[in-house]
């Protein structure tokens, strides 16, 4: 059955490293006659559909259209996570480890096999980690309760306090890996067009905290077109960052 798809994100002007962002993007609607007038125009299920909407979005999104949506997005709180630039939402796990090129470099996304958690990719001794970024209920009184996020031991309020934490301390994530962060990379594109560039893709890699099944744990960097979403060649570095 085909559905409509309402994507939505969010970016802000932060304070880590030079990398902030706040951001809204706008909802992407596709109307119930839309979806049936599709349907009857020869596709023939909700994932064709979403192929289509997807491909139909990125082809009308003009690098103005884009760049605009961005900086709308960098305008939110702070503690809002997308308003973050190293937040890169849904992206597979195999383009995260493309991103983080230098020992230090980190990100989050989106899991793409448990939904509503987050991970963080970063390169340490030259291969790529993920660590989910866990959760557990805090009780502060007898009528409220919230979550908090962690790695091991310090938990936060939001998952941007969790990063400010690591980074500026440069305690390691894990004391196994000892993997430190300190670089974020930014995202240059709306997590909107993120998300129809590769939201409905699959990770086929193992768990967090496991490095990359690929020999010396870097992949082969892609030619990059504005179809293409994120690549390598399309991230920024924070200010302070080590350029080689």
């Amino acid at each position: 059955m085909c559905k409509a798809i309402c994507f939505r994100g969010v970016l802000h002007l932060g304070e880590l490293g030079g990398v902030w962002g706040d951001a809204h993007g706008d909802g992407w609607e596709h109307s119930l006659s839309s979806v049936l007038c599709s349907v009857q125009s020869g596709l023939e299920s909700g994932g064709d559909y979403v192929k289509f909407s997807k491909e139909k979005y990125i082809l009308d999104s003009s690098p103005e259209k884009l760049h605009k949506e961005l900086e709308e997005e960098l305008k939110l709180s702070s503690t809002d996570l997308r308003s973050h630039a190293w937040y890169h939402g849904r992206i597979p796990r195999e383009v995260s480890e493309s991103l983080v090129q230098r020992n230090g470099d980190f990100l989050i996304r989106d899991s793409l096999t448990s939904l509503g958690d987050y991970v963080l990719t970063c390169r340490w001794h030259n291969q790529p980690l993920h660590f989910k970024v866990n959760k557990v209920m805090v009780k502060a009184s007898e009528n409220y309760t919230h979550i908090q996020y962690l790695f091991e031991q310090e938990s936060f309020d939001h998952v941007p306090a969790l990063v400010r934490y690591y980074v500026g301390s440069r305690k390691a994530v894990s004391e196994q890996s000892g993997a430190i962060i300190y670089c974020p990379i930014n995202r240059t594109f709306p997590l909107r067009y993120l998300e129809a560039s590769y939201g409905l893709g699959h990770s086929k890699s193992g768990g967090p905290a496991s490095p990359s099944s690929q020999k010396g744990g870097h992949m082969k960097r892609r030619s990059v077109t504005m179809t293409d979403g994120l690549t390598a060649d399309k991230i920024t570095r924070g200010e302070g960052c080590p350029t080689r």
